[in-house]
């Protein structure tokens, strides 16, 4: 199990059951693949296995290492509905995680991420806006938690809450704010050395 800091130790009791039940003993046996394409008559665990065993070359993965196969939600024309793929043991669901990275760039694309809750989700799609705009250098769950870290030399950071959220770009606004000071007094007449005021004016 890997080792993270927590920014805040309260969790809001809006959010205590989600946070019970993804990081205690119901840690997620399920995966999401998302993009799969949807048929009719389609041989659901066949194309699973295909896709682990031919994408990412996961040749010894069989029938029994999976519980459950079923797309997610109700039959949309114009949607490709997520496959929900529940996994017998944490070792092979994890297994399938560490092996993602070697998914081909196919069209369309093939994503495999962990099914979260509907607050995680939401959590990490805000976390993943911070990333775009180059607040933070990398996002992702693991266990169904949500983990950032601010630079590639920082510490792992879990975000249970939007309050941890919250308190992450009050860091690191409250950090821009004291570069640019610092940057602005250094340039400023009235602090350090000042070349110019030696200079003489005729």
């Amino acid at each position: 199990m890997f080792q993270m800091r927590c920014p805040r130790q309260d969790i809001p009791s809006k959010t205590a059951a989600d946070y019970i039940g993804t990081v205690g003993n119901r840690i997620p046996l399920a995966y999401l693949l998302v993009g799969v394409r949807e048929e009719e008559e389609e041989n659901l665990q066949e194309k699973v296995l295909t896709i682990f065993k031919e994408k990412l070359n996961l040749q010894g993965m069989c029938e029994n290492d999976i519980d459950l196969y079923y797309r997610f939600g109700h039959a949309v024309q114009s949607k490709v509905r997520d496959v929900v793929v529940r996994f017998q043991s944490r070792e092979k669901r994890n297994l399938v995680y560490r092996c993602r990275r070697n998914m081909p760039r196919d069209d369309p694309p093939i994503y495999i991420n962990e099914d979260l809750t509907l607050i995680r989700s939401k959590l990490f799609y805000d976390a993943r806006r911070m990333k775009k705009t180059g607040k933070v250098s990398s996002v992702w769950t693991q266990e169904g938690n949500v983990v950032l870290k601010i630079n590639d030399s920082s510490e792992l950071l879990q975000i249970r809450t939007h309050d941890d959220l919250r308190d992450v770009r009050e860091q690191l606004n409250n950090s821009e704010n004291y570069k640019q000071s610092n940057y602005i007094d250094s340039d400023s007449p009235e602090s350090g050395t000042n070349e110019d005021t030696d200079l003489d004016d005729n």
